[in-house]
């Protein structure tokens, strides 16, 4: 939603440039997930993308059919809900997963900060040992 996530674009854009410039998080990649795919069209989301200043290599933006949405944001503590207006209300949900596919760590709210993100996928990057 461009409404609800501009702090979350903000610091995923600090998060990408550190990982661009630090030794150990060349593999790591960023994904945002719209839980709205019937506005969020791949053209939309290329778009947001560009707004976002994403660098593909490492930040993406993606979506899934409606049917699926719902069951993969709940594996992360997110709720969608489609009904009343706003047509579409949801919390957010920040996962760190480790190189081996594990959750390491999940933020359930936006209050984490750029390095503290950071700091958290060093660790999960180290993990992989």
């Amino acid at each position: 939603d461009a409404e609800f996530c501009p702090l979350m674009n903000q610091n995923f854009l600090t998060v990408q440039k550190a990982i661009a410039s630090t030794p150990g998080l060349g593999d790591v990649q960023l994904l945002s997930v719209s839980f709205d795919p019937e506005f969020d069209t791949p053209s939309v989301l290329k778009e947001h993308a560009r707004r976002a200043q994403a660098d593909p290599k490492i930040w993406r933006f993606a979506t899934g059919t409606a049917d699926d949405i719902g069951p993969f944001a709940a594996r992360f503590g997110v709720t969608v809900t489609r009904n009343g207006s706003p047509a579409l209300i949801h919390n957010l949900g920040t996962a760190v997963i480790d190189a081996q596919g594990r959750l390491s760590i999940l933020h359930s709210t936006n209050r984490w900060t750029p390095s503290d993100l950071v700091a958290e996928l060093q660790a999960a990057a180290a993990s992989r040992n």
